[in-house]
């Protein structure tokens, strides 16, 4: 199911989010990657099959921003400890992203 497949694309790009974010020194590849994928994840979410779950456009901008609008470019970054408020942040739109996208799905299709 698309649903299933989309949700552990969140998960390894949240964890994507959590390595980069929290290594010793900034990594150009690792900053590429990130962006990248999260901005694929949007597309797909905009796009057939899943445009159908009409997610809202917040909550897309506050994914994006929420792990790639700040520490990922070389002049700004710092190495984040996997307690700080920033990492939080992080899991909070990851968790509220995936949860729009489990009710949007529960509405359409069951």
């Amino acid at each position: 199911e698309a649903v299933t497949s989309l949700n552990e694309e969140i998960d390894e790009i949240e964890k994507l989010a959590f390595d980069f974010h929290r290594s010793d020194e900034f990594d150009s590849h690792a900053s590429e990657i990130l962006i990248m994928r999260v901005s694929r994840i949007i597309r797909k979410l905009q796009r057939p099959p899943l445009q159908v779950l009409e997610i809202k456009i917040i909550s897309l901008v506050q994914f994006r921003q929420g792990l790639t609008k700040e520490n990922v470019d070389k002049s700004t970054f710092s190495s984040k400890a996997k307690d700080s408020d920033f990492l939080n942040r992080i899991r909070a739109v990851v968790d509220e992203l995936k949860e729009e996208i489990e009710i949007a799905r529960d509405k359409k299709f069951k």
